[in-house]
């Protein structure tokens, strides 16, 4: 006796274990609409949620490891939240966001990558892109001295392709 199951509003007659062959049809076509929801669920070039430690008193653009973007992407969000805290800033400051990219390959040089930064808290942080889709980022000073800095950001991203 086989099973109804339901994916994306299509039903298929799915085995039950030990039922007679003749169900292979019926098992292949459920299995490739299941892999047919789960590809429009994450992309290849989405990126799954990251930790990245973040530093204090970064004053020139220094690159986050694991946040980039190829010319293939042509646009992206990416969700993060930032935390720092210090000895001198204990109760930490904190910020959830959202980057918003588009991609121009005929844009000028120097604009290739669009970007907005929404966000709600204040950590200090702000962001910037090359024209490779690298994000960068800057912090403020929260540590003067007194030791104790701990600056973490977790990220994921959605992208559309090309």
């Amino acid at each position: 006796m086989s099973t109804s199951v339901t994916i994306n509003g299509q039903t298929f007659a799915y085995p039950s274990t030990g039922q007679s062959p003749g169900w292979g049809n019926d098992a292949s076509d459920a299995f490739i609409a299941l892999v047919g929801l789960v590809n429009n669920l994450q992309s290849p070039t989405d990126i799954l949620l990251t930790q990245y430690d973040v530093a204090d008193n970064v004053t020139s653009a220094s690159i986050v490891n694991g946040l980039a973007f190829d010319s293939s992407v042509r646009s992206a969000n990416v969700y993060y939240s930032v935390y720092r805290v210090s000895a001198d800033t204990p109760s930490g400051n904190s910020e959830t966001g959202t980057l918003m990219l588009v991609y121009d390959p005929s844009a000028a040089s120097g604009s290739k990558w669009a970007m907005r930064q929404d966000f709600v808290g204040n950590a200090g942080i702000a962001f910037t892109v090359t024209d490779a889709g690298q994000i960068y980022y800057q912090t403020t000073q929260i540590d003067n001295g007194g030791g104790s800095y701990s600056g973490v950001m977790k990220f994921s991203a959605k992208t559309i392709g090309v």
